[in-house]
């Protein structure tokens, strides 16, 4: 991992763009939550799909692949990996036999309250770090982010 003090790359212009400052913020903040002390491997991808999947039963790969922002042949081997686990479940759709809707078991929903306690618990890391006052005002200008640039 590299600390601010061995860093010795020149990003150049880089360093005066937000959405580099998003992409490094981001990935710093996943890699919180991929490395965790209880010794289990929380693949954030994994947890917020399946979280989504919870939250939505019968949704169909196509719009959860739009919700998530994933390809459908990324997201493909992710439901792959989830149904092996015995998190979610897919079916044939009764009116389009080429759709697949997808639900959480009760395992799924089960490991989704595990690591929703301790993302929760890294959004307080993070709440503190951008200051408890301007909070939401950052979550608000992401939310603007990425709904404005969706495509």
């Amino acid at each position: 991992m590299i600390t601010p003090a061995e860093d010795k790359i020149n990003y150049g212009w880089l360093e005066q763009t937000m959405a580099f400052a998003l992409r490094r913020a981001s990935e710093a903040s996943f890699e919180v939550l991929a490395h965790p002390t209880d010794g289990e491997d929380l693949k954030f991808r994994f947890m917020a799909i399946l979280a989504v999947i919870a939250e939505n039963p019968g949704i169909n790969q196509k719009t959860l692949s739009q919700a998530v922002r994933r390809d459908r042949s990324t997201l493909t081997s992710t439901l792959a990996t989830l149904e092996k686990l015995n998190f979610i479940t897919r079916a044939r759709g009764l009116a389009d036999k080429r759709n697949y809707t997808i639900e959480a078991t009760d395992t799924g929903r089960s490991k989704i309250e595990h690591w929703k306690a301790r993302a929760l618990k890294h959004e307080e890391t993070l709440k503190r770090l951008v200051g408890p006052s301007h909070f939401q005002e950052v979550l608000e200008a992401l939310e603007r982010i990425s709904l404005v640039l969706k495509i």
